[in-house]
């Protein structure tokens, strides 16, 4: 048996380039898009801000315990533009919890 050797023309190539191309740009696109919403929603202003809220989001994708799932759901707002209100709910929160003992 003779191997068969396949040659790629340029006009292949180009075709192949010109696809990944496109596939390049759309990838782009949505990342641009996700990367928009997720400024308007959080401030990351620094390079932690993003890796904080990358491994929270990471975190949050696991089954975590109850507390735990509570905790990752603080340091998410902490990364909100209004942060206070989100304490100022959980110390609520804490307050009603421990006024009945």
């Amino acid at each position: 048996m003779q191997n068969k050797l396949k040659y790629i023309t340029a006009q292949d190539l180009f075709g192949i380039l010109k696809l990944s191309k496109k596939k390049f740009n759309a990838r782009s696109k949505s990342i641009e898009r996700r990367n928009a919403r997720l400024q308007r929603k959080y401030v990351l202003s620094t390079w932690e801000d993003l890796d904080i809220l990358t491994k929270v989001t990471a975190l949050e994708k696991k089954q975590l315990s109850k507390s735990d799932a509570e905790i990752i759901a603080l340091i998410k707002t902490q990364l909100k533009r209004n942060w206070r209100k989100h304490l100022l709910k959980k110390l609520d929160k804490l307050l009603k919890e421990y006024a009945k003992s």
